[in-house]
């Protein structure tokens, strides 16, 4: 398969460079709005046919657009923010290249809001086209109006509280009852490279019916981590305040994981402007979801151009997985030492390059039913790892 990647404006879509002279190592994406990246060099004097000045003016004058295709299919695109030029490697210059979820974060919440019995998603949508709403945001993130979540839900958002409009759009998201979302990438009717918010509910992706991936065979390389180490059970929400006035929530405990053998851990997280006990409850219960139990995000690597070839697996699919190793023994009659379904929340392409002649994709999986809602780094003042879905664990609590 062959991959081009090429530059445009990110607010007119002008084509700035058809053909960019770059080693990728890898790109990717995340679901609920959190950044994948291409990690990238431009290359010079390689007697391409894009001239070296000219790439390098493609990519170096401002933030631009960069795309990947392969074969004639868009399947990524970010915004190159930061280059990096040094005479120890003068024929390079090293990108930072973030999905277009990373403008989000660059969007600040600075005129408040409120949406009154709406649908799930067009309050989504408020919250993206009131990202975009000044001189210097219209980066061209495109809606579905005719996505519909058939729940009404109300949303208030204020200024004062600071944050971004990522941030708000993921905390929305990842409450109880919330819903999934991830930005798509795809040629319009024009050939024109676009980004359009997908939303879904109650999660993205196919339940249970998913393609399936076998070690051996189809997995060429599989990893299976099991972290505890960064996990809390016990969680409590500090709000305005100072001693001996401070605001907490009531604290919130996966009592299931503790009946399960847990050692309890326990965690205050942050929300210094929150005075509200019912606002610090919901946050508790939400940080819970992101810290207990133990984060198993196993990854699996596949070729490309093999069945299941790449792009029939999207984010938020259940697949099948069948494994047998010395981490996961056959079976007394041979049968898979691990059979079931993972889900996938995120996944990474290694294309050909100049020191990898394969083409491969790392799809990043969750356990079911404890899959990741936001797979998200919690903040300055929260910590964890990934905000997961424990539906088991949450009717536990609330029985």
């Amino acid at each position: 398969m062959a991959y081009r990647y090429f530059a445009t404006d990110v607010f007119t879509g002008l084509l700035l460079a058809d053909s960019l002279p770059l080693n990728v190592s890898s790109f990717g994406q995340r679901m609920n709005g959190i950044a994948g990246e291409m990690s990238a060099d431009l290359v010079l004097g390689t007697g391409a046919k894009l001239a070296d000045d000219v790439a390098v003016a493609a990519l170096t004058d401002r933030p631009v657009a960069v795309w990947a295709d392969r074969s004639g299919t868009l399947v990524w695109g970010g915004i190159c923010w930061d280059t990096d030029w040094n005479s120890g490697s003068p024929d390079r210059i090293a990108l930072k290249i973030q999905t277009f979820d990373s403008f989000l974060d660059k969007t600040e919440v600075r005129d408040g809001g409120l949406a009154v019995s709406v649908d799930k998603f067009a309050i989504m949508r408020e919250l993206l086209l009131r990202a975009q709403s000044l001189w210097g945001q219209t980066v061209g993130i495109k809606i579905n109006t005719a996505e519909s979540s058939g729940v009404i839900d109300t949303l208030l958002y204020t200024a004062f509280k600071g944050g971004s409009y990522g941030q708000v759009m993921r905390e929305y998201a990842a409450q109880d009852g919330g819903l999934e979302w991830c930005l798509d990438v795809s040629y319009d009717g024009l050939s024109r490279p676009q980004v359009v918010m997908r939303n879904q509910y109650p999660r993205l992706g196919s339940a249970g019916s998913g393609p399936t991936y076998e070690y051996p065979g189809s997995i060429v390389d599989y990893s299976w981590p099991s972290v505890y180490s960064t996990s809390a059970n016990d969680i409590r929400a500090v709000g305005s305040g100072s001693e001996p006035d401070t605001v907490y929530s009531n604290v919130q405990v996966d009592s299931a994981a503790l009946a399960n053998g847990m050692i309890r851990s326990q965690r205050s997280t942050s929300y210094k402007d929150e005075d509200s006990v019912t606002i610090l409850d919901a946050k508790a219960k939400a940080d819970l979801r992101a810290m207990s139990g133990s984060a198993i995000l196993p990854t699996i690597t596949v070729r490309a151009d093999t069945d299941p070839v790449f792009g029939s697996t999207r984010i938020g699919d259940d697949l099948r997985v069948r494994l047998t190793s010395q981490r996961h023994p056959a079976g007394p009659h041979g049968e898979p030492g691990f059979e079931g379904y993972l889900r996938c929340v995120g996944w990474d392409v290694h294309p050909p390059n100049e020191s990898n002649s394969t083409d491969t994709v790392s799809l990043i999986l969750a356990e079911l039913p404890r899959y990741p809602r936001v797979p998200v780094p919690l903040g300055r003042t929260r910590q964890g790892s990934f905000l997961r879905e424990l539906d088991r664990r949450v009717h536990n609590l609330e029985a």
